[in-house]
This record gives C-alpha cells, sequence and structure tokens, in this order.
C-alpha cells in the first residue's frame, strides 16, 4: 500500500507541473483602432501612415504559426454608393487571396453586433494547413484577423482560439 501511495505521490509531483503550466494567452487592445484580440504571447506591435490611412497591426511568431490582427483606419470615403460592408469585406478577401495564389476558399458570414463580414479558410499551395482569415468593415475601419501555420500538424484549437477571441470595441 505504502508503495502504490509513493507511486501516485511521484507521479503527482511529475504531472502536476505540466498541467498547471497550460500556456496563458495575453490580452491586447488598441484602443485608437477599437479592437481587442488574446495572442499566445506578447505581440509585436507596428503603426503605419499610408496614402491609404492608418494602420495599426498586432503579430505573434510562435514556432511556425503566425498570428495577426491589424486595422486599418482609411482616410477615403468607404461608404460608396452601392457599396455595402459585405461587399467590402468580400473584395479584401479576394485581394488576399489573389496575393497569395489561393486555390480554394471556403467562406462564410461572420457577424460583430449588427456588422456582417467574411471568415474564410484559405488554401495555398506550398502550405500543409488552411490559412484563417476574417475581415469586416465597420464604418472608415477594416478589421482582418489571420492564422497561418505552414507547416506541421495543424493546432487548430489554438488557430480557432485566436480567431474567436478577436472583438472590435465599441
Amino acid at each position: 500500500m505504502k508503495k502504490h501511495l509513493s507511486i501516485l505521490f511521484v507521479l503527482t509531483l511529475v504531472l502536476f507541473p505540466l498541467t498547471s503550466t497550460a500556456q496563458k494567452w495575453v490580452k491586447y487592445e488598441c484602443r485608437d483602432a477599437k479592437f481587442a484580440a488574446q495572442f499566445p504571447m506578447t505581440p509585436e506591435e507596428k503603426v503605419e501612415d499610408s496614402e491609404q490611412g492608418k494602420s495599426y497591426t498586432a503579430t505573434v511568431t510562435q514556432g511556425n504559426t503566425v498570428y495577426m490582427a491589424s486595422a486599418l483606419i482609411h482616410t477615403t470615403n468607404l461608404q460608396v454608393a452601392g457599396l455595402d460592408q459585405q461587399t467590402l469585406a468580400s473584395t479584401s478577401l479576394d485581394a488576399f487571396e489573389k496575393a497569395l495564389g489561393a486555390t480554394k476558399v471556403t467562406k462564410k458570414n461572420y457577424y460583430s453586433r449588427n456588422d456582417v463580414g467574411l471568415d474564410a479558410e484559405i488554401i495555398v499551395p506550398g502550405f500543409a494547413n488552411p490559412i484563417l482569415y476574417r475581415v469586416i468593415v465597420i464604418g472608415q475601419i477594416q478589421y482582418q484577423v489571420v492564422v497561418m501555420q505552414k507547416e506541421g500538424k495543424a493546432k487548430k484549437g489554438t488557430m480557432y482560439k485566436f480567431i474567436n477571441a478577436f472583438k472590435v470595441l465599441k
């Protein structure tokens, strides 16, 4: 009996640290561009001005997985006659697909409160896993969330955790 308790005690000491060191995600907020996300570690931030507007990007590269959340505050009026949120989101997705040379895209609507954007899984030659992409345009701000893992077995749970943790702030 003592031997069994000793073995259980040793196993507890060995296994407990493994279960208690679960990865803690880092909350990230960009007040200027009104979005929040959770990353597997502290993201690198980048702010740039261009002709299109001001962009805010937060990125983490962990192993062979890249996590990115960004917002572009456009200087030109996006509320052009005939272009709704979904059309603008679709245009953004099309440009992203084209830039990557995508061969197949599965897409569906994504909703943030009363606003509609697109979620997509994009197949790209040379990538072992689909790229997860989310885009939504609200007012003058275009939000994009991307997770890509070029090689290895897909960590779908972690990838979707990141995508689904993205929030547009009021």
